[in-house]
């Protein structure tokens, strides 16, 4: 049984709020460009364009009911709104009863509250209106919701300039390293090769091949050379000819290069460095296999991902409106990148990673501060609803008591 304090009660919160889902009207992105206007369009977790009249003109509170990750507790379900709006129906529109539900007090409640049970479905979850319904509230009286709201508010609010100062930290410190990169590719740009005149093989695209669940050979998806991280995390199982398999299998020092995938991620690059035979590529990506007589594949893998690449790249794409702009062979054949002697490759290498490690450790720092504060700040929801806040800082201090206790418990 949930434990209450005193002079709360825990009331269903289909008694707390009006429903306005069947004013909801949805229309696509085509009509909306047909119906210019100023007036927001929302969806589940926000707006996603405009249009040119309203449905609703009042604070309201919006609700996810699909298309929201219900069972991540970092990830917000609910978010209010005022003034002139369009909802669609990915999200539920409730008016809260202002005689018994503050309408700050129900958006911060309903990005706290447990979803399992309530959030149902096989591929995408979804909050059905019923179940919406019976989603269980812990009131407090009115008033004292309000007071509930400005304390946590103030709390958060903290929390949240401090999580946007560790973000601006991590992209200065992704910058930078970016820039520095950048020179130490760009520096002797008088003396250059096309990176196919500095291959030791033909460029070979990766193979076709359907998820299976009694598969036996990985395949990489296009996450690992985004995400320049090769694991079984970022693989999935397929079913193919071993024959065919063996054509495409990745070795240590095999450059991977994205050929198809959206307009600022086509062109992306990876060298994988792990053992042979671990998995093999999909077709989304061509192999480029370095001449290690006179180029490193590090130092090309370090060219093909600089800024001036990636803009050739981009700018050589092609595609069908509304399809995924490829690059072909030829298009990476003939980017022309500067080579140095390999004593001088070795040495901007060298640099390379030093100066990569540096920014990793600031990094782990960056996402260290931020996972805490992503704790505390549901340790303070915690306290919140639970009738543990002060408005002092001391409630940092229940908040991280609360956060441990759970860490405990995991």
């Amino acid at each position: 049984m949930t434990f209450l304090p005193d002079g709360w009660e825990e009331r269903p919160l289909g008694e707390l709020v009006d429903i306005l889902d069947g004013r909801r009207v949805p229309v696509n992105a085509k009509e909306r460009a047909e119906r210019p206007g100023v007036v927001p369009y929302y969806g589940a977790t926000g707006q996603v364009g405009w249009i040119d009249q309203s449905l609703f003109d009042e604070p309201l509170v919006l609700l996810g009911e699909d298309g929201v990750q219900f069972l991540d507790r970092d990830k917000a379900k609910a978010y209010g709104i005022t003034g002139p709006a369009w909802v669609n129906n990915h999200a539920h529109v409730l008016r809260a009863r202002d005689e018994v539900m503050d309408r700050r007090y129900l958006v911060h409640y309903l990005n706290w509250v447990d979803y399992s049970g309530l959030a149902n479905g096989t591929t995408r979850l979804k909050l059905t209106q019923a179940a919406m319904r019976r989603i269980a509230v812990r009131l407090p009286a009115r008033e004292e919701q309000r007071r509930i709201v400005d304390r946590l508010e103030d709390h958060l609010s903290r929390l949240d300039a401090g999580r946007a100062y560790a973000d601006s930290a991590r992209r200065k410190n992704q910058s930078a390293l970016a820039a520095w990169c950048e020179r130490l590719v760009w520096k002797r740009a008088d003396r250059t090769r096309t990176i196919g005149s500095l291959l030791r093989e033909p460029m070979r695209n990766g193979l076709s091949a359907r998820a299976s669940q009694h598969g036996t050979t990985r395949v990489l998806t296009l996450t690992a050379v985004t995400k320049n991280s090769f694991s079984d995390a970022f693989t999935k199982l397929v079913d193919v000819d071993a024959r065919k398999a063996a054509n495409v299998m990745l070795a240590s020092g095999d450059i991977l290069v994205q050929r198809s995938n959206t307009p600022e991620l086509v062109g992306s690059a990876a060298l994988y460095e792990g053992p042979n035979g671990w998995a093999i590529y999909p077709d989304l990506m061509i192999r480029l296999r370095c001449d290690e007589a006179v180029v490193m594949p590090q130092y090309m893998t370090l060219a093909l991902r600089s800024a001036r690449a990636q803009r050739y790249f981009r700018s050589r794409a092609k595609g069908l409106a509304g399809s995924m702009p490829k690059i072909d062979q030829s298009t990476i054949s003939e980017l022309k990148v500067p080579l140095p002697s390999l004593d001088e490759q070795r040495r901007s290498m060298a640099v390379a990673k030093e100066l990569t490690e540096q920014a990793s450790r600031l990094d782990d720092a960056v996402r260290k501060a931020t996972a805490r504060a992503g704790t505390l700040r549901r340790a303070l929801l915690e306290a919140a609803f639970s009738g543990r806040l002060t408005g002092r800082t001391s409630d940092i201090g229940i908040a991280e008591e609360l956060a441990e206790r759970r860490a405990g418990l995991g």
